[in-house]
């Protein structure tokens, strides 16, 4: 895909509990960025490759709706890297289709938000990366009380993902959350300024 260049288009990421969807509404608050969540489109891509999905995992990963029950299909690729690697390969051409076409639809600057930004090669879709970085103790805290988990599970969802040091020496730019809104408030401005 062609770089647009008269338009901001960055691409956000941080690893689980990390505060990247903070970032993300200071950026559109304050600064109009359009938002693309990548964890929104997920929703939408399962619709597209439905089939694949349940020739791929069976009927048991859907509701009466036909909609993806997300924790059963966790459970059926957490721990399984042949799973994981089988759902990946279904998801992410689906879903870097439909990233591409929303990002050539936005007239506004665009803040492309996702987890695997680098790790599914959408940073060549974007002019600069950012990557939103906090202490491992404030992530699970974080997770904890948001998902409701032990701290075990949550170091496991952590360690699961790509590094903090790997996804700061990929990026552009760092944004370092310790849980200060007008830490945060700064950073992104000096960013955008």
């Amino acid at each position: 895909m062609t770089r647009i260049i008269d338009r901001k288009i960055w691409g956000l990421t941080g690893g689980i509990g990390s505060g990247k969807s903070v970032v993300s509404r200071i950026l559109k608050e304050k600064y109009g960025f359009k938002i693309i969540d990548a964890d929104l489109l997920t929703e939408e891509t399962y619709t597209c490759v439905h089939h694949d999905l349940e020739n791929a995992f069976g009927k048991s990963i859907f509701d009466l709706q036909g909609k993806v029950i997300r924790r059963q299909l966790s459970q059926c690729v957490f721990g399984h890297p042949d799973q994981l690697a089988k759902l990946n390969a279904i998801m992410h051409p689906a879903m870097t289709s439909l990233v591409r076409h929303k990002l050539t639809q936005s007239k506004n600057n665009v803040i492309l938000d996702a987890a695997l930004l680098f790790e599914v090669g959408w940073d060549s879709l974007v002019q600069k990366t950012i990557v939103v970085v906090s202490p491992t103790a404030v992530r699970i805290k974080r997770i904890c009380k948001r998902d409701c988990v032990s701290p075990e599970v949550a170091m496991m969802r952590i360690q699961a993902q790509m590094t903090d040091g790997e996804r700061v020496r990929r990026a552009d730019v760092m944004i370092y959350n310790i849980l200060d809104i007008s830490s945060l408030e700064r950073q992104c401005k000096h960013i955008v300024e």
